[in-house]
């Protein structure tokens, strides 16, 4: 998004015609405006590319603050306060020189405490915490709105789906839809750029994996048996990776998670990921069942972003989609290793056997070695399943009729803690439980 402030006609209709921007051109006159409306009405360019709005005084402008891309004007005009205060974080400021042509004059940092949220669940731990500061906001009526518009409602499936996370990292907002995903700038909502990929599709999540993750300008979307990069603030591809290990072609790409300089991502049978939308039975809200089965993995893998190359592979038990983290210099996840569910045709995993057998593993992310591994035995996750891992710590959550945590030592696996929490209802109160492990 460009804001002009006070610009001539032919500047522009230059700035419209030479690049993809949306523009907001505004003029203190209004006989200009309506003169100006007049001639961009009949080229198609007028509320799609361009608008045309009267603003008596440029030191008073009718915008939410930090939604403009860059704000052009001449000198004196572009680098007021009032100019500096709709730029958005990492937003140029630019002026006219005596013969018209552009060139900056400054740029708006990025504000302390700002986060991201570049994976499912915010980060490569699961934290499901951005660690954003929100400018210092304690409650909601510190916060204002910054916009509203595309893509709207009909672009997703149903929230009952359970479809993966929009992702935003920068100036950039990334939402899957229905067999597509959008681009948008975070800070005034105008798309970037949009693809429709079918094999995209991916839902019940929270019995899944993340299919998607932003590092650093770079978005990284498993479709089918490949990885593709797009560069996330224009969307040009330009790269595919296959599934490590994928010589037969059985497997299709099921985690997607970058740490560091490391891609990881794991080998799930065609059929086993959840795609089925339609009907009662594709609101993924049950606690047991076969919407709520886990999907499993049979290798986690991993190479070099920057470098290419540098791949392993890991092989033991089936893991769970779910459970697999990236923390400090480690993969963590559970596996099953009951032979039942080895053996077994379906990745959908469900009964009593997957809770069987379990470890809790952590793998060097570089090597791809065996850095520890701790025989697991929690309460059946039947609804719910999955770890969180921050600093030191790894927290398993497993839900059936209460909540249960689980903490572990995220360097040698060792066991902390556990506790127990009744869901809430509306008749019930609260309660809880604390102990040691033995």
């Amino acid at each position: 998004m460009v804001v002009l402030l006070g610009l001539r006609a032919r500047l522009a209709r230059q700035i419209v015609d030479g690049t993809q921007f949306r523009v907001v051109w505004v003029l203190p006159d209004e006989a200009r405006v309506k003169a100006r409306r007049a001639e961009l009405y009949p080229t198609g360019l007028y509320g799609s590319r361009i608008s045309c709005l009267h603003v008596p005084d440029l030191e008073a402008l009718p915008f939410t603050s930090g939604f403009a891309g860059a704000v052009i004007g001449q000198p004196g005009v572009a680098t007021t306060a009032e100019a500096r205060r709709i730029l958005r974080p990492g937003g140029v400021a630019a002026v006219l020189d005596k013969t018209n042509r552009v060139f900056p004059v400054g740029q708006r940092g990025y504000p302390e405490g700002v986060g991201a949220w570049s994976h499912q669940y915010a980060d490569p731990g699961n934290t499901a915490g951005s660690a954003d500061a929100l400018g210092g906001a304690a409650a909601t009526g510190d916060l204002a709105l910054q916009w509203v518009g595309r893509p709207g409602g009909d672009f997703g499936i149903d929230r009952q789906s359970r479809m993966p996370a929009p992702l935003s990292a920068g100036p950039v907002l990334i939402h899957q839809g229905m067999n597509r995903i959008v681009a948008l700038d975070a800070y005034s909502g105008v798309p970037l750029w949009s693809r429709e990929i079918p094999a995209l599709r991916r839902i019940n999540l929270p019995r899944d994996c993340g299919n998607a993750c932003l590092w650093s300008d770079r978005l990284y979307l498993a479709v089918g048996d490949r990885l593709w990069g797009l560069k996330a603030g224009t969307g040009e591809f330009f790269h595919a990776a296959p599934v490590i290990g994928n010589s037969g072609g059985e497997f299709q790409w099921g985690y997607v998670g970058a740490l560091g300089d490391r891609m990881v991502g794991s080998a799930v049978k065609r059929g086993a990921a959840f795609d089925a939308f339609w009907g009662k039975d594709a609101w993924f809200d049950e606690k047991a069942g076969g919407g709520a089965a886990k999907v499993g993995s049979d290798a986690l893998f991993s190479f070099n972003l920057l470098r290419g190359g540098g791949t392993w592979r890991y092989t033991g038990g089936v893991i769970l989609n779910p459970t697999i983290a990236l923390a400090g210099d480690s993969a963590y996840f559970v596996e099953c290793r009951n032979p039942s569910v080895a053996e077994g045709e379906s990745r959908r995993l469900s009964g009593p056997e997957i809770w069987k057998d379990q470890f809790l593993v952590a793998l060097d992310l570089q090597t791809g070695a065996k850095r520890w591994e701790q025989p697991l035995d929690t309460e059946d996750g039947t609804a719910a399943f999955y770890p969180q891992v921050s600093g030191e710590k790894i927290l398993i959550t497993s839900s059936r009729d209460r909540y249960y945590l689980y903490c572990f030592n995220a360097g040698d696996g060792a066991p902390l803690w556990q506790a127990a929490n009744a869901l809430p209802t509306t008749t019930t109160a609260h309660t809880s439980s604390t102990r040691s492990f033995v």
